[in-house]
């Protein structure tokens, strides 16, 4: 009965072993962590003398199974968080090297505290890198140059601070100014804060369900947790001078990194639609650049007078990272919108034109057609309209095939459209085998000549090969000339539309004129006659 319960289980929850297997792994790896942070304070308990030793061994190897995690996940991710977690890496190579040097100051060569020292440099520029990382792109750097000015100006911003807080040119042999513990603590404090509360933005404005989310869910865990132990762990240095077996505290943030960037890769992410990004993120992305060039020109105001010439050449490279973003910004933007105008022109073009003729459509008929129908009311202009259609399109198109049928719309539309001369003239895919020409500013005479010359070139043009006779075409034409009448656009297309008919009626291969007057004539002359009809029946 108790295998039969599991798989229902599993059948009306499908995720369910999938989240048994990181129940499995999460408690796997949060084992190890919690028996290597139990080694490191029973060995801190057991040989008091020897806790200094003991606890940076575990320091560094705790900092090491959190490098070899985060080339793990560079290894699997996408490019776009490679480079990320390369930066997370390269941040805890440096937090590695400065424990490196702090161990071996005060083990081997016993150096006295209380100024800034290379280790504090390294300490404090471990966070540059998981600075970048926060403040890098959520669609990554539209520019790859851009990565390295940002690089750039972070490191910059990393060693103008460290001389603004520690007073003293880093790797020069300037003497070092004696720092009071209690204020290098509260510095790094302070930094662990800045970089966790940024991560938490960060995390509130990247998409739900994405590589990104899942990176800063994993960083800001590690922040939130650098913070506050080992926060704990400096104050109890300070006031103890040795903790112990709380040494462990500094071990703890780089194991929190480590189960959760081992076991969270596992969870399943709800999935998202491609959307919109939050505006916060967009104004984090548009703001970093400003922001860190102010920060810069801030932070070089505090130590330009003890080191102006720094100062200046920071304030000077500030602003030139900033003019040369704005100007490959600038280029690539005006590159963006030629191309964006490239490819509306060309939409618009197969939007309006007859995908099997290459004429004009409908569509663009009726656009071009509303616009010189306003136009030659306002100015009086005469405007004509021809009505062509096909002769016997559909035998041909039954006899022949449908290949046959379309190489003669395309044959038929290329002599018409050459035919008719001149540049402000239209010729149109009405539709089916209809085609409409629009002739501005003619008369009725010149109608029928353009209808005439139509129908004569049509005449002169090669047989299609599989046509065993000659294509004609039945033209229908009308003129609107602004004698008093009151006329809307569809009169015209009825109008020609009906002489069109009378063409077809009159034996095909021919041209109708109608005018306005006559197909009124006519219109009253057929409503007599049914009403006739209709009298009759009755």
């Amino acid at each position: 009965m108790t295998g039969s319960r599991l798989g229902a289980s599993e059948t009306l929850y499908p995720g369910g072993a999938r989240l048994s297997r990181y129940r499995w792994k999460f408690g796997a790896v949060a084992g190890v962590a919690l028996c290597v942070l139990g080694a490191h304070a029973a060995l801190n308990w057991r040989f008091p003398k020897s806790s200094d030793p003991i606890s940076y061994c575990f320091f560094l190897s705790s900092c090491l199974i959190a490098v070899l995690v985060c080339g793990m996940q560079a290894r699997r991710s996408s490019p776009s968080l490679r480079r990320s977690w390369l930066l997370l890496t390269g941040g805890f190579l440096l937090w590695f090297t400065a424990t490196v040097l702090a161990a071996y100051a005060e083990i081997f060569a016993h150096t006295a505290t209380g100024a800034a020292s290379l280790d504090d440099f390294f300490y404090f520029f471990s966070g540059i890198p998981i600075l970048m990382v926060i403040a890098s792109s959520e669609e990554g750097h539209p520019v790859p140059l851009f990565f390295w000015f940002d690089g750039i100006q972070a490191a910059i911003a990393g060693y103008v601070t460290y001389v603004a807080v520690f007073s003293v040119l880093p790797f020069s042999s300037a003497r070092a100014v004696p720092l009071p513990v209690e204020r290098l603590i509260w510095i790094l404090d302070s930094e662990a804060f800045v970089l966790a509360a940024l991560s938490t933005v960060r995390v509130l404005a990247t998409a739900r369900g994405t590589g990104e989310h899942r990176l800063f869910r994993i960083l800001t865990g590690y922040l939130w947790a650098s913070f506050v132990f080992t926060a704990a762990y400096n104050h109890l240095v300070l006031k103890y001078t040795d903790a112990g077996i709380l040494d462990v505290l500094a071990d703890v943030p780089f194991w929190v990194f480590s189960v959760a960037a081992l076991t969270l890769r596992e969870w399943k992410l709800p999935r998202v639609e491609t959307r919109p990004r939050k505006p916060v993120a967009l104004f984090i992305d548009h703001a970093r650049p400003v922001v860190l060039g102010l920060a810069l020109v801030a932070i070089c105001g505090m130590i330009a007078q003890h080191h102006f010439k720094l100062a200046i050449a920071v304030i000077f490279l500030a602003f030139l990272f900033y003019g040369l973003r704005s100007a490959v910004l600038q280029s690539r933007f005006a590159q963006a919108q030629a191309e964006l105008e490239k490819a509306r022109d060309r939409l618009e073009n197969l939007a309006l034109l007859d995908g099997l003729t290459g004429v004009p459509n409908r569509r663009c008929f009726d656009q071009r057609f509303a616009m010189e129908w306003n136009r030659s009311r306002r100015k009086g202009a005469s405007l004509s309209l021809l009505m062509v259609d096909i002769d016997h399109f559909k035998a041909l198109n039954d006899g022949f095939g449908h290949l046959a049928g379309d190489e003669c719309l395309i044959q038929v539309a290329k002599t018409l459209h050459a035919a008719l001369g001149r540049a402000g003239d239209l010729l149109a895919r009405y539709g089916g085998e209809e085609f409409v020409a629009l002739l501005p500013e003619t008369d009725a005479a010149g109608a029928r000549n353009v209808a005439e010359r139509l129908q004569t070139c049509l005449r002169e043009t090669t047989p299609i090969p599989q046509l065993e006779i000659q294509v004609t075409v039945s033209v229908g034409v009308t003129t609107c000339e602004w004698h008093g009448e009151h006329l809307v656009q569809e009169d015209l297309v009825d109008v020609a539309d009906r002489a069109l008919y009378l063409a077809k009626q009159n034996g095909r291969d021919r041209v109708e004129f109608l005018s306005f007057r006559d197909a009124a004539t006519s219109q009253e002359s057929e409503a007599a006659e049914e009403g006739a009809r209709k009298r009759d029946l009755r």
